[in-house]
């Protein structure tokens, strides 16, 4: 929990004052840019603001967040309030295409309601199995113990396995959605797809993590296979 504690840090000064913010208030930018020591993070963040959909932006923060792994997260601060973290030294070495893409990306997991957020239900389970077996098993604490050990070992296993699965589909879905809302902004399919599509890959090359490494890859391998339906639906309405 360490990790996840260690990423929430940088909210934790921004959540109460960015409660009242909003993105496209010219005061607040003027005084922004006069505390800033990088003029053109706050251009950036001015920029990612304009591809956010009109209903989103009062509930969507971008703050600047070093050291974020990958190199933009999204966490939810409060119900219905998200923060997109970037870590701007690594950001800007991205092309605005792929940056544009990523942050879509963002904004779908947004709107699909898919930001990871930590649950209590692990707790929960384990609490009921205890008691469970309490009753069964009371009368011989060794048949317990092997017992409540297996049964967590196996559990904990298909409870990550599932929700990983969960998230993954999630991201893959993301993605297309993310083509969709670039499209909006003014991207055309081919353009969009590209830019995610590299990006991705930039990302790949550049995961110190092989967990995260084989995420890249596999939604890489989603978005050839979405191109790959997507140009024979094409071909289909063109010979009808």
């Amino acid at each position: 929990m360490i990790w996840l504690f260690k990423r929430q840090l940088p909210l934790l000064s921004y959540r109460y004052k960015f409660k009242g913010f909003s993105n496209t208030n010219p005061v607040e930018v003027k005084r922004m840019r006069s505390l800033s020591h990088c003029p053109s993070e706050i251009d950036e963040i001015e920029r990612l603001n304009r591809l956010l959909p009109i209903d989103e932006r009062s509930r969507v923060k971008i703050i600047q967040s070093p050291e974020v792994t990958p190199v933009l997260m999204t966490i939810e601060v409060s119900k219905h309030q998200f923060a997109i973290q970037i870590d701007f030294a690594c950001w800007h070495q991205l092309k605005s295409n792929h940056r544009d893409l990523l942050f879509c990306h963002e904004i779908s997991r947004i709107q699909q309601r898919t930001v990871s957020r930590f649950t209590g239900e692990m707790p929960l389970m384990g609490v009921g199995l205890l008691f469970s077996l309490l009753e069964i098993s009371a009368h011989n604490l060794i048949s317990l113990s092997i017992t409540l050990v297996v049964t967590v070992l196996v559990g904990n296993q298909l409870y990550q396995r599932n929700r990983g699965e969960r998230s993954l589909r999630a991201v893959v879905a993301a993605d297309r959605q993310a083509i969709d809302i670039a499209m909006r902004s003014g991207y055309s399919f081919s353009k969009a797809f590209t830019s995610l599509y590299d990006a991705l890959e930039i990302l790949a090359e550049t995961a110190s993590e092989k967990p995260r490494w084989k995420k890249y890859q596999v939604r890489i391998k989603a978005l050839e296979i979405s191109a790959s339906q997507q140009k024979s639906t094409n071909i289909h309405l063109k010979s009808a």
